[in-house]
């Protein structure tokens, strides 16, 4: 059940004169006004993304070929969802997507519009960057301007909508980055950042920052039997609207599981008094978090020419051989260092140093002192000849336990300080690592360029590491 918005239905009944929006853009009216009023947005500032996207046409491709249909939604990071709406060309279905991946940027970015509307060009990541760096969250996008030009498309719309203009509880903020420059950016948690408010025995209402994986967490640190992903099932199992479990919005309400705490009282997700991160140290809980010999043999792996994880080198991003003055940028190389490690397991890059073949693998994907954004991962994979597929955003281990056994290798793109053995609650970092395989006990092999003592991560701590990645967690296959 969605807890319905008072002010919406006020303004609705309140509104004195329809939208007269001109051709083509008129076409998208009924679907943009209801995902104005479902995700609390302006639906001036959506007709002013759908203007600079594709100018109203509906059957469009661009950005390379990626981008899809009226929003240019790229077939690179939601292949899933293109597969259910006519490759984007699906008006009320795209218009919906968009509107919900803008009102997820703005949650992310502290309810910053003019930054939610700037991510929609250069990603969340990018803007937070920026706004690392003193910058305006323009200055991540295309141009420099994007969200300039958008927010001014709005002003050109808002003479067609009349007073249908505007949206309930949402004030267009500046460009003033929502935190503050050169800090380090605040990232969901595992736990709901304030006590939720449940409209019903049994129901929860998201709040912004909330993820199943938290919920989940919380709920079995109060005593709910089975691991976390066996929570999330159940909770999905209640809750038949959740299609992506990477995917919930704020105001939605769930249904949870019951779970009591030893007192027999019920338990409400963010009233723990626990840290916010759970402790997933190796050797704290040996029944579940203890990683196992990373010798072990490899599930999967080792077909049609590929490379088992024992032929997997380790690399390191800081010192590779090779290491001399050309080599200056190795803060910022797990990107390139974890493909080199898949790189040289497939033979590629002979006759080059490690430093060589690292600062090769970046020049292609375009790594900078900021790091290597998704699209250089999949760059630096078509420069080894090889092909690259992308799943995210959010953590999917049972999706990379399934390519590594079709023969590919993965990179997962994580949060360094939520890896088991780099723990720390009051830091967040966005970090490649390579998986190069299973052990016979399931756990997963990894080769992380920062750090050769992280030999292997459970199910679980691979999960939760690339669920707390600060841009949302992807992972490749490479093959």
């Amino acid at each position: 059940m969605r807890v319905q918005n008072n002010a919406a239905v006020a303004r609705t009944q309140e509104t004195s004169s329809q939208p007269n929006v001109p051709a083509p853009y008129n076409q998208f009216t009924d679907a943009i006004m209801q995902a104005a009023q479902k995700y609390n947005l302006p639906p001036e500032v959506l007709f002013g993304i759908l203007k600079q996207e594709s100018g109203g046409r509906v059957d469009i491709t661009g950005y390379d070929g990626h981008g899809q249909g009226p929003w240019q939604i790229d077939d690179r990071y939601h292949k899933d969802f293109l597969a259910t709406s006519n490759n984007g060309r699906d008006v009320a279905k795209s218009t919906d997507y968009a509107a919900r991946l803008l009102r997820q940027n703005i949650d992310a970015l502290g309810g910053d519009l003019r930054a939610g509307v700037a991510a929609y060009n250069a990603g969340v990541g990018g803007v937070q960057r920026a706004q690392r760096n003193g910058q305006s969250p323009d200055a991540a996008t295309t141009g420099g301007n994007y969200s300039a030009t958008i927010m001014a498309n709005a002003e050109e719309f808002k003479r067609y909508l009349g007073n249908a203009a505007g949206a309930p509880g949402t004030t267009p903020s500046s460009s003033t980055p929502s935190s503050t420059p050169g800090s380090t950016p605040s990232t969901p948690s595992s736990q709901p950042s304030t006590a939720p408010t449940t409209t019903a025995a049994g129901d929860y209402s998201i709040k912004s920052g909330d993820t199943l994986w938290g919920i989940a967490s919380q709920l079995k640190g109060q005593g709910m039997q089975g691991n976390v992903q066996d929570i999330i099932k159940q909770i999905q199992q209640l809750n038949p609207k959740i299609t992506d479990p990477n995917l919930i919005m704020a105001g939605d309400t769930l249904k949870l599981p019951g779970a009591t705490t030893p007192n027999g009282d019920s338990f409400d997700p963010g009233t723990s008094p626990s840290s916010t991160r759970p402790n997933i140290n190796p050797g704290s809980n040996p029944s579940s978090n203890t990683p196992v010999n990373g010798t072990a043999p490899t599930t999967g792996v080792n077909n049609n020419g590929t490379s088992a994880a024992g032929e997997v080198p380790f690399i390191s991003q800081y010192s590779p051989a090779g290491n001399d003055g050309s080599y200056t940028n190795g803060s910022a190389n797990c990107g390139p260092t974890s493909m080199a490690m898949i790189a040289r397991s497939f033979g590629y890059g002979q006759g080059m140093t490690d430093a060589q073949l690292i600062n090769h693998l970046g020049r292609a994907g375009g790594t900078t002192g900021d790091g290597t954004n998704v699209n250089g991962i999949l760059a630096m994979a078509q420069a080894m000849g090889k092909q690259g597929e992308m799943k995210g955003p959010g953590a999917d281990v049972n999706w990379i336990a399934e390519q590594l056994k079709s023969g590919k290798m993965v990179v997962a793109n994580l949060d360094y300080y939520a890896t088991a053995g780099h723990q720390n609650d009051g830091k967040t970092s966005g970090h490649y690592v390579t998986v190069a395989g299973m052990d016979a006990n399931g756990n997963f092999i990894i080769r992380d360029p920062a750090d050769q003592n992280v030999k292997t991560l459970t199910p679980q701590q691979l999960q939760y590491a690339i669920s707390q990645n600060p841009n949302g967690g992807y992972q490749f296959a490479i093959g």
